[in-house]
């Protein structure tokens, strides 16, 4: 941990749903904050909020994420602040609808480089400096229900990604045990953010399957803490047992 035991959170994609819900977390825990968003406005409003829960500190990172120089750029603001930041949480990975025959060479980009590629840069960059410290904790979110590996007919980009991610995990996992630091993945089921539009909203309400972001930020507060010093490159479900 940081000096006199502080810790410092970086969360990408910490000014709107499942992000801001475990950012709210951290606050009230006390913890120095860095967080990222894509819009300037939102982004504020965020960081008052997160002062006024108890953070000592928030800072944002202001980074648009659309191609493979807007990862490098994010990497560029986040460097100067290795030595503080001991928690990565990556709550950002967006989502498009693709088969893979015929698909579009920029939607396979995009789903492969900000679901894999963005995560595999922060933690080469991040998980480093964190072992030499002695302590971190890596918290990355996978696919509802890509805990295990199976077919997806709508969303296959995407989804290839996330077991891409998995791996990823597993394996950053066993190259850190023992150091202190720990990388593990959540795949939530569906979680009620601003993200859905009505229609969908409505539709997931009354399926009974959807999740309140509050019972996510348990488990994401549970793998921050020491108490989950063992649970390392693990990808855990917490859909609520419902079939997707």
């Amino acid at each position: 941990s940081g000096p006199n035991g502080e810790h410092s959170a970086l969360i990408i994609g910490g000014s709107g749903g499942i992000g801001y819900s475990a950012a709210m977390r951290l606050a009230k825990r006390g913890f120095r904050l860095f967080i990222h968003g894509r819009d300037s406005g939102r982004l504020s409003r965020a960081a008052g909020e997160l002062r006024q829960l108890g953070s000592p500190q928030v800072s944002t990172i202001l980074q648009l994420l659309d191609t493979r120089g807007d990862i490098e750029n994010l990497v560029k603001k986040v460097v100067p602040h290795l030595q503080i930041i001991d928690v990565l949480i990556v709550s950002y990975g967006p989502m498009a609808e693709s088969r893979i025959a015929g698909s579009d060479a920029e939607i396979a980009a995009r789903m492969f480089d900000m679901n894999l590629l963005l995560p595999t840069r922060l933690v080469a960059e991040i998980t480093p400096v964190m072992a030499e410290n002695g302590w971190g904790r890596v918290l990355l979110f996978g696919g509802t229900g890509s805990d295990i590996n199976r077919p997806y007919k709508r969303i296959a980009l995407y989804s290839a990604a996330k077991f891409g991610l998995n791996s990823l995990v597993r394996s950053a996992g066993a190259e850190l045990a023992g150091s202190g630091v720990t990388v593990n993945a959540v795949c939530p089921g569906y979680v009620e953010t601003e993200y859905y539009d009505d229609k969908n909203l409505n539709k997931l309400k009354n399926s009974g399957k959807l999740l309140e972001p509050e019972k996510i930020s348990d488990i994401i507060e549970f793998l921050i803490t020491n108490d989950s010093s063992v649970v390392n490159g693990s990808i855990i479900n917490v859909g609520g047992g419902f079939e997707w």
